[in-house]
């Protein structure tokens, strides 16, 4: 796996999980750090909303829809229990844009 690549895992919270996309921000020798991709944004709040990038080049990077980058919080996913399977990666132009907003952060 390499940075900025764009995965589907399984992805679990107290009380459930799913399977989602997420972006590769660190590949541990035994987990991979990422951040959650999701669709669901015009229902969330302002403080939410100021933490999730919106990927200009959704279908480029393998996503079906607009997409947002959830940085509210990093994820850890054990590599040996967790099942990745690659959809594609990030356009430079949004990786650019990406770490510029992660660095004003």
């Amino acid at each position: 796996m390499k940075i900025n690549d764009i995965y589907t895992a399984y992805v679990s919270w107290p009380g459930g999980g799913k399977r989602r996309p997420v972006l590769i921000i660190e590949d541990g020798k035994e987990k991979v750090t990422v951040f959650k991709i999701t669709t669901k944004y015009e229902q969330k709040s302002d403080r939410i909303k100021k933490n999730y990038f919106p990927i200009s080049n959704w279908k480029e990077s393998g996503l079906d829809k607009q997409s947002y980058i959830d940085t509210n919080r990093k994820k850890n996913l054990p590599k040996d229990k967790v099942t990745f399977k690659k959809v594609g990666r990030l356009s430079e132009k949004d990786l650019s844009k990406f770490n510029e907003f992660t660095k004003n952060r």
